[in-house]
């Protein structure tokens, strides 16, 4: 993210809140699961795209770990923040 803004956001929680919920997809879906998917719909309500015929991809950022099981899901690190739009 360019500089700044992480302040930018800490001070706008409205802002920051949605866009931590565009990180985050209802379900327990594996890279296996998405690869049969083109787009989800974030918990904040917009779609992302899903592109698994080179790679991983998610929007416009890379998955570098994958299938990450947690308590409460399944977790898919990517190398950058996605951004709704």
């Amino acid at each position: 993210m360019p500089p700044g803004t992480i302040t930018t956001l800490v001070q706008n929680i409205p802002q920051l809140t949605r866009i931590l919920k565009f990180h985050v997809v209802p379900g327990k879906l594996t890279q296996s699961d998405l690869a049969q998917l083109d787009v989800v719909t974030s918990v904040e309500g917009s779609p992302i795209p899903i592109d698994c015929s080179e790679g991983f991809e998610v929007k416009n950022a890379t998955v570098v770990a994958a299938d990450i099981e947690a308590d409460n899901g399944v977790i898919h690190v990517i190398d950058r923040v996605i951004l709704m739009g």
